[in-house]
């Protein structure tokens, strides 16, 4: 994962771009790691047989059974 931010140890000033070869006065920052979907195609298609008239139900849906609440 790469980070998303380096932070100064000195100042605390934080960069979301870093130029250059010189880090050694700075902390890589991370997010933690996004969910990985593990939908099968026939799930995808039931849920879009569900709710296929509201995109945006479909993509709610989507992200509720990717999280194990659907």
């Amino acid at each position: 994962m790469n980070p998303v931010a380096w932070m100064d140890k000195d100042s605390g000033v934080v960069f979301t771009e870093v130029y250059g070869t010189i880090y050694n006065n700075l902390i890589p920052l991370y997010t933690h790691p996004a969910k990985t979907l593990t939908l099968t195609n026939d799930e995808v298609m039931d849920l879009w047989n569900e709710v296929s008239s509201h995109p945006a139900e479909f993509a709610r849906a989507i992200l509720r059974k990717a999280s194990g609440e659907g």
